[in-house]
């Protein structure tokens, strides 16, 4: 897993076991990629792909 660096989360080995996306609630052995922002939220790589569709359709001018 991909961690930003400074995150408090970084090298926890308690946290790290349990890491789950809070978007989706998926596990991080779920996922492929599971980022990690701040105050301890965390968003996998199909909740980023799915954001994406989302403002994509919203953004659209025909949309």
């Amino acid at each position: 897993m991909r961690q930003i660096a400074g995150s408090p989360f970084q090298d926890s080995p308690l946290v790290s076991a349990s890491l789950r996306c809070s978007f989706c609630g998926k596990d991080k052995s779920a996922v492929d990629k599971l980022i990690a922002g701040s105050n301890g939220v965390f968003i996998c790589n199909e909740c980023v792909r799915l954001c994406d569709e989302i403002l994509e359709e919203e953004l659209r001018p025909d949309g």
